[in-house]
């Protein structure tokens, strides 16, 4: 993936214009997530390319949306962190989300899991709606690893 070099441009762009949107435009599902490490931090050149593939294909991104001033990774001695890892999915899934958070305390690997947690959701014809807000085993829940 991207990281800080020219090159690594025109692969974001061409994985963000080609593929994923490939992938959309294929897929016959009314909703979707797409969730994953874009290499894209928050404010960089390279997120201007994000932000364009999220107006073309009317899709959110929850963690930008409702986070400020997180990181997603750190390299081992923590001098250089970034938001590079994003969760998009279909503006009809927007009032759906309850709980978005980076997991700070999980040690996976030099990525910090993001976790978004959605109500009301139907995957393939079962429901996942909760019954109360405190019965967190009814939510749709998405970490990122």
């Amino acid at each position: 993936m991207p990281t800080i070099y020219y090159d690594d441009e025109i692969v974001l762009k061409n994985m963000l214009k080609r593929e994923i949107t490939a992938l959309i435009t294929e897929c016959d599902a009314a909703e979707f997530i797409i969730a994953g490490d874009f290499n894209c931090n928050v404010g960089s050149r390279f997120y201007g390319h994000l932000e364009e593939f999220i107006a073309d294909n009317s899709v959110a991104c929850s963690d930008v949306k409702m986070l400020s001033r997180e990181f997603t990774y750190s390299n081992s001695d923590h001098t250089c962190i970034s938001w590079i890892d994003h969760v998009l999915y279909t503006k009809l899934m927007d009032n759906n989300i309850i709980e978005v958070k980076v997991l700070y305390d999980y040690v996976l690997s030099d990525h910090k899991p993001l976790s978004v947690i959605f109500d009301n959701i139907t995957l393939l014809g079962a429901s996942c709606r909760s019954q109360t807000e405190t019965d967190a085993s009814q939510f749709l829940s998405l970490v990122l690893v």
